[in-house]
């Protein structure tokens, strides 16, 4: 298997679902998965467990872990290494492509320890491409673009819609409707609770005669039949634009430079009694105590773990109507 078709291959894994381990075996005992939430594992089956001991800031390594495969076989005894959502499947690719260099033998954690030593850059350095976690991010944001243009009642109104979306370029807040002095940032999880990493105060931080929120969506991963995809949602925001909003919209994805394999393959759908909520800056954990920034401190992320008393259904929808009202009107009167 190339390398080129390997990272393929490996982006358009599925997460796992319930107790069956969907696998990707590339040889002897390695196994490339992914789980739940989304996050890429390397599963070395009837391993021999590591002798030593590495420490990495986007990757956690297990030992002894059983899984139930897709067909009915069992990995037992496993090594797994599971990588942040962050992690590129380019990495994770050569990664195992270094691994499985060499004799066709049984891998032990000691291989998979010395082959982390090589990469160990590759792994923990920031990436551009399409992981995971960004498709993630924008699949959040375009449900609620989706929900904004679902209220928009004209071109008017959906050229509003389309402009507040902050898809490319440097930006804190995802939505921002500087007629109405309000915006938005959306923060989208596949895990069980809505813990959320929020990568800078100037995210939720409310600025002078500014609302600032904070939109929390939940997910699951789900088969093609269940979700939605990143693309899926492109072409129903699509199917409903029309005007300049279209071409606006056209140009901001094409912007984006999507990886079909990544966008395309992950089918999405909200949790079952987790809905979308919106919360007030002031109601989102470590605001108050971090804004402003403690002298000598030019920048600070935090992980939250957010409640479900935030605003929702009906409640969000009022309010992004206003916003969009506002806007429409203020820019008539320009």
């Amino acid at each position: 298997m190339s390398s080129e078709t390997m990272e393929h291959r490996v982006s358009r894994l599925p997460a796992a679902s319930g107790s069956k381990q969907p696998t990707l075996h590339i040889g002897t005992n390695v196994h490339i998965a992914r789980s739940p939430e989304g996050a890429i594992q390397i599963i070395l089956s009837d391993c021999e467990p590591p002798t030593e001991i590495i420490s990495l800031k986007r990757a956690t390594l297990s030992q002894n872990i059983d899984f139930d495969g897709e067909d009915g076989d069992e990995l037992t005894h496993c090594v797994v290494l599971e990588f942040d959502t962050g992690v590129d499947s380019f990495a994770v690719s050569k990664i195992a492509e270094h691994l499985l260099t060499g004799p066709p033998k049984s891998r032990t954690g000691d291989d998979l320890i010395h082959t982390l030593e090589v990469f160990r850059g590759l792994v923990e350095n920031d990436t551009s491409a399409w992981t995971f976690k960004r498709m993630l991010g924008l699949w959040g944001e375009l449900s609620i673009l989706l929900r904004l243009l679902t209220i928009a009642g004209d071109e008017d109104e959906q050229l509003v819609c389309v402009s507040a979306w902050q898809s490319t370029g440097v930006h804190c807040q995802d939505f921002v409707f500087r007629m109405a002095s309000a915006a938005f940032d959306v923060k989208t999880t596949a895990r069980m609770q809505r813990m959320h990493e929020l990568s800078s105060v100037d995210q939720v931080a409310t600025r002078e005669e500014e609302e600032s929120s904070l939109v929390s969506i939940v997910v699951r991963p789900v088969g093609p039949k269940e979700g939605l995809t990143v693309m899926n949602l492109i072409s129903r925001i699509e199917g409903v634009l029309s005007g300049p909003a279209a071409t606006l919209f056209s140009q901001c994805v094409n912007k984006l430079k999507l990886d079909v394999d990544v966008c395309g393959t992950h089918h999405l759908r909200e949790r079952h009694n987790r809905p979308v909520r919106m919360y007030e800056a002031s109601g989102v954990p470590g605001v108050s105590q971090f804004t402003p920034l403690p002298e000598g401190v030019p920048c600070l992320s935090w992980p939250v773990v957010l409640s479900e008393r935030g605003m929702a259904g009906a409640n969000i929808d009022s309010k992004l109507e206003e916003w969009i009202a506002v806007s429409v009107e203020a820019g008539e009167d320009e």
